[in-house]
């Protein structure tokens, strides 16, 4: 959901073999040269990357004669051939939440305390945090930081290291990756006073770094050199002959990005291309298509009408029905009335047992906060939907996985009750004491848009987002 996203993929087009950048986070791009309609599909959930090294035998022998005078350590008299090790980095990404409730307190003279209206506050905040996937001594202090963020990634070994690089595998393993990656987010999500925590959108990914190490003699002895393959500096000078490490990459369960045609399944026609879109409408047969991770499944895609404008467009939402955690029973307007209460739009007879509903935003969005409020006001109104062709229609990207929108309506959810609840609920430990729920699979629904003002504003319920914080 949210545009955030700055790092760089680097592919070659299957059909030219020119070179492509585009942003990571974008599933299908067309080849500048060729124009070729390309798509990337993710065989696992996690996926692994490669940094590239521009560091060349020439310009090791440099960087070693540098170090040396630096480090006021006699010249090489003679070097051996510079060895590439790509050492393994798990790099750990996503947003987090933390709902508070507020409220000041005044103590006067005469001992009367007076504590204002409770406030629910959301704290939203994005993380991205790496650490090192091996325990080898020589490497046991290097750290990537956050070039990672800055830099081109691979999907694959760079044509030109193929052969010269030596793969080192992680000693610790993805599960355990993914546990240590929690308990370092632990001071993020453990605000104090939070009512409720919540991790949204987690990415665990593998991602290679470049190191080269450079043997040399001088009239010392034997040294090799430690040198960063990005910032192309030294990171230690070491006495001794080095004895190498062996290339290993056992890693079956992590998979780099593939890259297909990104065409209909069922016609042919190319679909639409760029962007970070997970969903397609196929202009030719109007069937609509969800990019999963071994590829395009066809799915149902559900066009609210809209009657009296024209010039509207539609954005994707995330449609979920509710069931409590404990049974099978649906979660009806009529029950969440009962628990939420005048958290609720006041324009829904409160004796329906109309489904309850929530919706969330499948478009980007680069507010958070925003996010945030228009879900929940999307969702206290409760839409009253029927649905028209979906033909012919002006439509914006989706490009929020189900999984993390099932993550945001729980969120959601949590804080309609927070919200009614108010005082009752007043530390981390409360949420044990309310209803839980579990959604069922989600429907993805357009709902008609128009510009207002600074605002784009849903035309069936009326909530409404700042335009700036929507990208084009």
């Amino acid at each position: 959901m949210f545009d955030s996203s700055s790092e760089k993929i680097r592919i070659n087009c299957t059909q030219c073999g020119a070179p492509i950048t585009f942003p990571e986070g974008d599933h299908s791009v067309k080849c500048p040269y060729c124009s070729k309609v390309l798509l990337l599909i993710s065989p696992q959930r996690v996926l692994k990357y490669y940094l590239n090294t521009e560091l060349d035998e020439r310009s090791i022998k440099f960087v070693t004669e540098g170090a040396c005078k630096r480090l006021r350590v006699p010249l090489p008299t003679q070097f051996y051939d510079p060895k590439l090790y790509y050492l393994p980095y798990w790099r750990f990404r996503g947003a987090h939440y933390s709902l508070l409730i507020d409220n000041d307190r005044y103590e006067f003279e005469d001992g009367t305390i007076l504590e204002t209206e409770p406030k629910v506050n959301v704290i939203s905040k994005p993380f991205d945090l790496n650490f090192p996937g091996t325990n080898i001594e020589t490497f046991r202090n290097i750290f990537m930081g956050i070039r990672s963020r800055t830099l081109e990634l691979c999907p694959t070994m760079p044509e030109h290291l193929e052969g010269v690089a030596k793969i080192i595998q992680p000693d610790i393993l993805m599960d355990t990756a993914r546990e240590m990656a929690y308990e370092r987010t632990g001071g993020i999500r453990n605000q104090e006073r939070a009512f409720y925590n919540e991790l949204i959108g987690e990415v665990l990914t593998l991602v290679y770094m470049p190191i080269w190490v450079s043997p040399f003699i001088n009239k010392e002895g034997m040294f090799h050199l430690v040198i960063d393959g990005l910032a192309k500096k030294e990171l230690s000078l070491n006495k001794g002959e080095w004895r190498g490490i062996a290339e290993t990459d056992g890693f079956d369960s992590i998979a780099s990005q593939k890259i297909v045609p990104h065409h209909c399944p069922e016609c042919g026609a190319d679909l639409p291309a760029g962007g970070s879109a997970i969903t397609f409408h196929c202009g030719n047969c109007g069937r609509g298509w969800h990019l999963q991770q071994n590829g395009l499944a066809q799915k149902e895609f559900l066009f609210a009408k809209h009657e009296g404008f024209d010039d509207v467009s539609y954005y994707p939402f995330w449609q979920f029905e509710t069931t409590f955690a404990h049974g099978a029973e649906l979660l009806t307007y009529q029950s969440a009335m009962a628990i939420i209460g005048s958290s609720l739009s006041v324009f829904i007879d409160d004796s329906s047992d109309e489904i309850f509903k929530f919706y969330i935003p499948g478009f980007k969005i680069t507010n958070p906060h925003s996010a945030w409020k228009f879900a929940a006001d999307l969702t206290r109104c409760q839409p009253d939907l029927e649905y028209r062709d979906s033909m012919n229609v002006k439509t914006a990207p989706c490009s929020l996985e189900e999984e993390e929108a099932g993550e945001f309506a729980r969120a959601v959810w949590y804080y309609l009750l927070s919200c009614s609840s108010k005082a009752r609920f007043r530390d981390f430990g409360d949420v044990n004491s309310v209803p839980d729920v579990y959604f069922r699979p989600g429907k993805i629904v357009y709902l008609p848009m128009k510009e207002d003002g600074i605002f784009l504003r849903e035309q069936i319920s009326g909530s409404g987002i700042q335009k700036k914080g929507v990208p084009g």
